[in-house]
């Protein structure tokens, strides 16, 4: 999903597990939703490539947390900028 108004790049946390992706401990930040309230604290994060079909490859930060069931990975601003 590439969204504009996230901030940040998110990926779910069972698609790390599932395939034990190696992360990394950040200190503790807030997750904050839209509406601007915070319903959980984001503490690991993992740095993964992106592959594009025209061969182009980049890498971002993603953090590690529960999204819904239908999105597996949030591409946010960070990315897109």
């Amino acid at each position: 999903l590439v969204d504009c108004g996230s901030s940040h790049c998110f990926i779910e946390t069972s698609f790390v597990r599932k395939y034990n992706l190696t992360t990394y401990a950040i200190p503790p930040i807030p997750l904050h939703l839209f509406d601007g309230s915070s319903n959980a604290t984001i503490s690991e994060a993992i740095d993964l490539p992106i592959r594009f079909s025209s061969g182009v490859v980049t890498s971002d930060m993603f953090y590690v947390t529960p999204l819904d069931s239908s999105c597996l990975i949030v591409l946010g601003y960070s990315w897109l900028s």
